[in-house]
């Protein structure tokens, strides 16, 4: 989904209407009705897709967590779009609540790849930029009553509620923490990252977190545990409108759940896909059955916790 301009902002406010809380052993995306969503005469079918998507999380996401986001329509966009809060942290903090959390071959990979700290390993800045949704999971922030939005074209979704599974899962991971702090289209390479942007490599395994403001398809970024593991998907890394946290779209791996970039036809169910459950992994969640990519990890680098940061909002479209 490409990214609007990002702007500072207050915590999002709590949504309308409420539903139920769903019941799961593990994770719950509590899904939250603003009015323009319940109110539809086609609710009860858009509620039932709501639900679907999101038992991939209660199924696959093992933290014990309830994770509130609320849902929308508005004909003011064109597809979808995400906004949620993002903190900055320091790096240091972040690194040791995952050597804290690690639970699998992957998050000791993960960990023996992204150095000692005190600074990130892509930019060298002492702080990375995290949504408040990973934020909590990891015990950096504090619960919140609201972890962000996601929008919905009225008319387009309204009439097919069956046909945005996987839009609904594209942006539920927005908010949960898959972004790219690139900015939409190309421009100026931010001061900080976001951990998803700690796992963007070129095909050679060098970190790739240069926006590319031409057109060069030859310049690509891919998803790996580690430099040295195997390209799991491959990213967007086009100013072509879309989000440089997207997958690429007719990219060298099979349509991912998130939409591709560029081409909002393409959805397929986050079940369908390793790759997507595995970023989650890296950037701070723990699975209820992680798929290893088959990768040596040498376990490494000692933190230290702290944090301190901005908050902003942030928004995608696709």
């Amino acid at each position: 989904m490409p990214h609007f301009a990002s702007k500072r902002s207050a915590v999002l406010a709590m949504a309308l209407a409420a539903s139920p809380i769903l019941m799961p052993a593990a994770v719950v995306i509590q899904p939250i009705y603003d009015t323009s969503f319940s109110s539809s005469p086609n609710f009860a079918a858009l509620q039932a897709t709501v639900n679907s998507a999101l038992a991939i999380y209660s199924s696959g996401v093992a933290d014990t967590l309830t994770i509130p986001i609320t849902f929308k329509l508005d004909n003011a966009i064109s597809g979808a779009q995400s906004s949620y809060g993002v903190v900055d942290y320091a790096f240091s903090g972040y690194l040791g609540k995952l050597q804290a959390g690690q639970s699998g071959a992957n998050d000791a990979t993960v960990i023996a790849n992204l150095g000692a700290g005190p600074n990130d390993p892509v930019l060298g800045a002492a702080n990375v930029s995290v949504p408040q949704a990973l934020a909590f999971a990891l015990g950096l922030g504090s619960a919140q009553l609201n972890y962000g939005s996601v929008t919905f074209n009225k008319t387009t979704y309204e009439a097919n509620p069956a046909g945005f599974l996987g839009v609904i899962q594209h942006e539920v991971n927005e908010v949960l923490g898959t972004s790219s702090n690139l900015p939409n289209g190309g421009g100026t390479t931010p001061t900080t990252v976001m951990p998803a942007d700690l796992f963007r490599y070129t095909s050679g395994g060098a970190r790739s977190f240069t926006p590319n403001n031409g057109s060069d398809g030859s310049n690509k970024a891919f998803f790996r545990i580690s430099p040295f593991g195997a390209n799991l998907q491959e990213w967007n890394n086009l100013p072509n409108g879309g989000d440089y946290g997207d997958w690429a779209a007719n990219g060298s791996f099979p349509a991912a759940p998130q939409d591709n970039a560029g081409d909002s036809n393409t959805f397929t169910s986050m079940s369908q896909s390793n790759a997507e459950l595995q970023l989650l992994d890296a950037i701070g969640y723990n699975l209820s059955a992680v798929p290893e990519p088959g990768e040596m990890a040498i376990a490494t680098g000692v933190a230290l916790v702290g944090f301190a940061g901005w908050r902003r909002l942030r928004r995608s479209a696709c």
